[in-house]
């Protein structure tokens, strides 16, 4: 009996130990043939079916946040408007807090010019007294004006000076014919053929010239008049005394430098005539 029951318990055994050798086995090919498996291409899509029947509607889901606004559709005709009778005033309410300060405003347009204003009368500055701020007052041949209560004199920080004396003027200055030689200045006057002229500036250079103004100039001698009636003889005079003998004239000297002639007489004498300033007044009569 126990020789059977060992017997079997090595056939249990050995055949325990043969099924997990082929389970195994069974597992090494499965996985080796999985392994060796590809994929195949993907066919053609089959035809849609048929929809199937509406399902029951579920519960509603927890609501999902704000979404984006959309864009604003037409305007809507205008409606008809229409006016309420006009209620009774209310009583006055309490007055609200003051404001900020706004912005300026645009700039007004520039007004109406006022009256005149008139200084106070001028007095004379006494250094003894006191002067009170818009006192007028002359001094040392000026007007000043007190910006100030003030004891000082005028010309100091407590004045503002209105008027002030002016310079002495120039007056043309008349000096004779003109000599070149001379030294000019601007308003002299001189006296040259007739004419009269004043220096522009000073030191005017010769004249006639850019330095002097032309004042005068001798008019052009006029047609001459009708030859008047033959007065009535007068008496004979007494006889004069003897004259002495006349000189002749030997010789014409012409000087070109001078502009003048030189008569040699018979007696010993030399008479000389300048024609300087006959040329000046025909140069400038036909310039």
């Amino acid at each position: 009996m126990r020789a059977e029951l060992a017997e079997q318990r090595a056939t249990f055994s050995l055949l325990r130990s043969e099924l997990t050798e082929l389970g195994r086995e069974v597992r090494k090919a499965i996985t080796d043939r999985l392994a060796s498996l590809k994929d195949g291409e993907r066919g053609s899509e089959g035809p849609t079916g048929p929809a199937g029947a509406m399902g029951e509607q579920g519960p509603a889901g927890p609501a999902g946040g704000q979404g984006p606004a959309g864009e604003r559709g037409p305007a809507g005709p205008p409606g008809q408007a229409i006016l309420g009778e006009r209620g009774e005033q209310g009583p006055a309410g309490d007055p609200g807090a003051k404001g900020d300060k706004g912005d300026p405003g645009p700039r007004g347009e520039r007004g109406f010019a006022g009256e005149s204003g008139m200084l106070p009368a001028v007095k004379i500055w006494q250094p003894d007294a006191v002067c009170y701020a818009g006192d007028v007052v002359a001094f040392d041949g000026a007007t000043w004006q007190a910006t100030k209560d003030t004891g000082h004199a005028p010309g100091s920080r407590d004045w503002i000076c209105l008027a002030t004396a002016g310079r002495d003027g120039r007056s043309p200055l008349i000096r004779g014919t003109y000599r070149a030689a001379e030294t000019y200045c601007a308003l002299d006057v001189v006296a040259l053929n007739g004419c009269s002229f004043v220096a522009r500036h000073d030191n005017p250079g010769i004249c006639p010239g850019d330095g002097w103004q032309a004042l005068t100039l001798p008019g052009k001698r006029g047609e001459r008049g009708e030859r008047g009636e033959r007065g009535p003889k007068g008496d004979a005079g007494e006889p004069g005394a003897r004259g002495i003998d006349g000189a002749g004239l030997i010789e014409w000297q012409i000087d070109r430098a001078a502009y003048a002639i030189k008569a040699l007489m018979s007696d010993g004498r030399e008479l000389h005539l300048s024609l300087r300033e006959l040329f000046e007044q025909f140069h400038i009569e036909t310039r």
